[in-house]
């Protein structure tokens, strides 16, 4: 990917902390999906007796999701931490 313009979406934590590094940050939406709070997880909340709650998005043709869109500084280091969170 390198010398690609690569922007994140973050609709849920990552709005609050992206873990890494970006040129430029812009508040938006996209349509025909909404944030639900589906998926469990045992790595970001809860533990494995008891999943915790994380955002997921969901195909809704009459939905939208605001969030913030980061133009990532490193694609290679901030893909390799998205992977791992």
């Amino acid at each position: 990917m390198a010398n690609e313009t690569v922007w994140v979406f973050a609709y849920g934590s990552l709005i609050w902390n992206p873990g890494f590094e970006y040129k430029n940050v812009i508040v938006g939406y996209i349509s025909g999906y909404s944030r639900r709070f589906y998926q469990g997880s045992d790595q970001h909340r809860g533990s494995p007796e008891s999943l915790g709650r994380v955002a997921t998005l969901v195909e809704d043709e009459q939905g939208f999701t605001w969030g913030l869109a980061y133009l990532i500084a490193d694609d290679q280091k901030a893909l390799e931490y998205l992977k791992t969170t």
